[in-house]
């Protein structure tokens, strides 16, 4: 009887699952994967996943050894900033803001945690040095990849893109179709930074302020410090029993009251390594929600949005 490790890795994305695939030839854990694949799909899935944004991440570690089982869950959920009110989106007249002007302000920019998360969870389990687990989405940022169909199409029809003039020139004539190569020189310098310097990177210091005089030009209230007061949270998994009398464990609140429920689930003994999400690209906004799931021996599960 012969018995075979599988290493497996899904995403949105094939460069992204090839990253993670990588990052378990080299040694690394589960977590290590789900890490470099969600840095990847920051730079060629930017619609719908980002290190601007948020995520949760659902991680589980059968018994090894003296080391005893492990199920965590990280919430890295957005917040608000600290000068939000309930006001936040009526004009003047006490009436809600149309969508496009609400969405397209920095009222409606929250506070990102995604790197804070994966940071926390790569603290807590991870196996691969960091900064390693950055290097092929910085690869891919600086040399370029090619545009996907659906990035292409949601790039042509998202009027708001227009409105920013770093947006502008990014995506210039030439690297805004399906097929075209696109570069992204100013977010492959970030990533290394935050190989480099962790959250931190984001959260205090001269990209810090960036963001913060851009979500200000844009009509937003967030401060310095909201970004240097963000920590990623660790939650207990929610429990449910499913089809054929599978217990699943998931996000609890907030990603348990989202609507958009996971598609699939994939089991693979010894190792198995999934993302599992249901997207749902908001016109102009170009934000997804995503609630991960997952029943597996030995899994991370990821998810975000911009």
């Amino acid at each position: 009887l012969e018995f075979r490790r599988v290493l497996f890795r899904s995403s949105a994305d094939v460069r992204a699952s090839a990253a993670g695939l990588a990052m378990l030839r080299q040694g690394g854990n589960a977590i290590d994967a789900a890490i470099a694949t969600q840095f990847v799909l920051s730079v060629v899935e930017p619609q719908s996943s980002g290190i601007g944004g948020g995520g949760f991440l659902v991680f589980w570690q059968p018994a090894l050894g003296n080391n005893p089982s492990a199920l965590q869950t990280w919430d890295g959920r957005e917040t608000a900033p600290r000068s939000a009110s309930a006001e936040r989106f009526l004009n003047s007249q006490g009436k809600p803001l149309r969508f496009r002007d609400a969405v397209g302000s920095g009222k409606s920019v929250g506070v990102p945690g995604l790197v804070a998360m994966l940071w926390a969870a790569h603290q807590a389990h991870g196996s691969l040095p960091w900064a390693s687990l950055l290097q092929p989405a910085i690869a891919l940022a600086a040399q370029g990849f090619v545009v996907s169909p659906r990035l292409g199409a949601l790039i042509a029809r998202d009027a708001l893109l227009a409105a920013s003039p770093s947006a502008r020139t990014l995506y210039s004539s030439g690297s805004n179709h399906a097929g075209s190569l696109l570069r992204n020189p100013a977010l492959a310098e970030v990533l290394q930074r935050i190989a480099r310097d962790g959250p931190a990177a984001l959260q205090q210091g001269d990209i810090a302020q960036d963001i913060v005089n851009a979500v200000r030009a844009a009509g937003g209230d967030m401060q310095l410090s909201d970004l240097a007061d963000y920590r990623a949270i660790a939650r207990e998994a929610a429990r449910s029993r499913g089809r054929r009398r599978l217990t699943t464990f998931e996000m609890p609140s907030p990603a348990i009251v989202t609507p958009y429920r996971t598609s699939a689930a994939s089991i693979v003994r010894f190792w198995c390594v999934i993302t599992m999400s249901c997207d749902d690209a908001r016109s102009s906004s170009m934000m997804s929600m995503r609630r991960p799931r997952f029943t597996s021996s030995r899994a991370a599960s990821t998810s975000s949005s911009t």
